[in-house]
């Protein structure tokens, strides 16, 4: 942050959070921890901060909710994009970037919800409930896309589209079905094993 930006902090139970405040441009303060909510009389309303400028938020640890109530549902929004109506036709450049040293975890649910913490994972895992799917598509018509991986209850679909479907192992390639039949290849051959074996 650079010296525009005065800070106010108070120790809290689990960690530190500060608000800022710029005096430049007279904006109330930016919210996010003690010093910087809205008064208790505009919690009911909305809220908006604007800085033209870095806007820093830091702490031991750092949460943020959104809980439906009076009708309204939890939304978190995140983005990160040139203004078109400032800047029309310049090419994109919005980033956003995450980046944890062990791990990041996303879940979905309910019903049947997911663990939300996972101390142990060394990755990205994405987990959702035995009613949600999880779906990685490549287009912008999630109902026509060309190239789509989907997990669903119904099972797990892989579309190629136009492109090319590679499967490559220096290994092996196990494709296997009811533990009865399976077809193997390897740098050694192709063996087929199974009760009745077709090919046309």
């Amino acid at each position: 942050m650079n010296d525009e930006f005065n800070y106010s902090c108070r120790r809290r139970s689990i960690g530190q959070s500060c608000a800022a405040k710029s005096p430049a441009n007279g904006l109330a303060p930016l919210g996010a921890g003690s010093g910087g909510g809205p008064p208790a009389e505009a919690k009911d309303g909305n809220r908006e901060d604007y800085v033209k400028g870095w806007y820093d938020m830091g702490g031991a640890i750092c949460a943020m909710w959104a809980f439906g109530r009076s009708g309204v549902h939890p939304r978190i929004h995140l983005l990160s994009a040139e203004n078109p109506f400032v800047l029309p036709g310049k090419d994109p450049t919005g980033l956003i970037n995450a980046h944890a040293t062990k791990g990041i975890r996303l879940t979905v649910g309910p019903p049947e919800q997911p663990d939300t913490e996972n101390s142990e994972i060394k990755g990205i895992e994405v987990q959702v409930g035995d009613a949600e799917y999880v779906s990685l598509m490549r287009g912008m018509n999630p109902d026509d896309s060309d190239q789509k991986i989907t997990l669903e209850d119904t099972g797990v679909y892989v579309k190629g589209g136009d492109g090319v479907v590679d499967l490559t192992s220096h290994k092996q390639i196990l494709i296997s079905a009811g533990g009865v039949s399976s077809i193997s290849v390897t740098p050694s051959g192709i063996v087929m094993k199974g009760p009745i074996i077709r090919i046309n």
